[in-house]
């Protein structure tokens, strides 16, 4: 399945927060954090150094645009991958802790 979202490196962005967009499986791993502020490990995935938590699934590529324009807007940091069914958005998480 092609991943209709392209990302343009070269390209300037009106959101103060970036958003990746990863289009091979092999550039994440799946796992589960800690976060300060929950009790209970969250889903989330491991990008190089930094751990995003799971914040959404959405079918369509342009609602998946609009809520991670609005998380950038809010300064949160964003990934977003796909799977056969849905986009799935993903929000940094800086003080996060591996289980």
């Amino acid at each position: 399945m092609s991943f209709p979202i392209q990302s343009d490196p070269n390209l300037k962005s009106d959101s103060p927060a970036p958003t990746k967009i990863i289009q091979s499986r092999s550039q994440y791993h799946t796992c589960h954090i800690r976060v300060p502020d929950l009790e209970r490990p969250v889903p989330a995935i491991r990008v190089g150094r930094e751990y995003y938590s799971f914040f959404k699934a959405v079918q369509s590529a342009e609602k998946t645009l609009k809520i991670t324009a609005k998380l950038g807007n809010l300064g949160e940091d964003t990934v977003i991958t796909q799977t056969p069914k849905a986009y799935i958005v993903w929000v940094k998480e800086p003080d996060a802790s591996p289980c």
